[in-house]
């Protein structure tokens, strides 16, 4: 036995004891530096993997050599702010009941508003009865204490049988008119912010962000005609759409090409025709039935009689 090492069994004890703490620390800190190098590993892995994404994805993007320098910063900056502060420990999963619901559908739908023409609408040119065609559906978020909710507007659409006037439509409620006036002020608020936004130099046209302020400036009238007077039945997303066109997104990996531009407008045409029967309850079989024949003799002047929301065979 070494003269340096106690001869006391409890104080040798005491020895192996200390020794091994120590080494416990040791092999903690290297544990520890280990796992940092491994994040800062895959943080800057994934770095590079997404300026070669960019550079040679599928839709390429020239990357300015100031944003790559930026973006390792960031990484660095994240880097560090992850060694100062330990992980806080996972929170456990809410239950369903207590997520937020996120879209429109999601919400419960607590009321049915049906407006209807008065009387004395009901009547054409002619002295005929309108007959109800459909019906034009707006829903809306209101607010109760502790709860979202949907309100669904329905107000009923009439026609002449002979084509003696438009289509009639009931009225919007006031509270259309309520939306107007305050979302109008939030409108131009957001637009003076997105008006600063592209003018700010560190804002590159040709970025993510630069690409979205000018494709949405561009549009602003059309962005914002929900809240015009008299279009307080437009919704302010265009989810029925999306959906509308959903599997032509789907398939899109199959329907690369087409073998000539024609061939792509023919079906976009199909499309159109097709979703807006859908959105409107008609049998698209039977519209086309009808409509085609009567486009054939057709004028520039009469040709809007034969949309779907003009066919007799629509539901109400």
């Amino acid at each position: 036995m070494s003269p340096d090492l106690p001869t006391d069994p409890a104080a040798l004890r005491a020895l192996v004891l200390q020794e091994r703490e120590q080494m416990g620390k040791v092999l903690a800190s290297e544990r520890a530096a280990h796992e940092r190098t491994r994040q800062q590993r895959d943080r800057f892995k994934w770095v590079l993997q997404e300026m070669i994404r960019r550079y040679f994805g599928r839709s390429s993007e020239k990357v300015d050599p100031n944003q790559l320098n930026l973006a390792i910063a960031a990484v660095e900056a994240d880097q560090v702010i992850a060694e100062a502060q330990p992980p806080s420990p996972p929170k456990p999963p809410r239950s369903p009941s207590q997520r937020r619901a996120r879209r429109l559908e999601d919400l419960p739908l607590l009321e049915t508003i049906t407006i209807d023409l008065p009387p004395e609408e009901k009547t054409g040119p002619d002295g005929a009865p309108l007959v109800k065609i459909g019906e034009e559906i707006t829903e809306e978020v209101d607010y109760q204490p502790g709860k979202l909710f949907r309100r669904r507007i329905v107000r009923l659409v009439y026609a002449s049988p002979a084509h003696a006037c438009p289509p009639r439509t009931a009225e919007l409620p006031a509270r259309e008119r309520i939306r107007s006036l305050r979302s109008v002020p939030v409108l131009i608020k957001l637009q003076q912010a997105m008006l600063a936004a592209a003018a700010d130099p560190a804002v590159l046209p040709q970025s993510g962000l630069g690409k979205a302020l000018s494709y949405a400036l561009a549009r602003w009238p059309e962005l914002t005609r929900f809240a015009d007077p008299g279009y307080g039945h437009l919704l302010i997303d265009n989810n029925p759409t999306e959906r509308q066109i959903r599997p032509s997104k789907l398939g899109l990996k199959n329907w690369i090409f087409v073998g000539h531009p024609d061939a792509g407008d023919r079906p976009a045409v199909l499309y159109s025709v097709l979703g807006t029967c859908k959105l409107l309850g008609v049998d698209p079989w039977a519209y086309l039935n009808w409509a085609l024949p009567g486009l054939a003799a057709a004028t520039n002047h009469t040709q809007a009689l034969f949309t779907p929301d003009k066919f007799p065979g629509r539901s109400a």
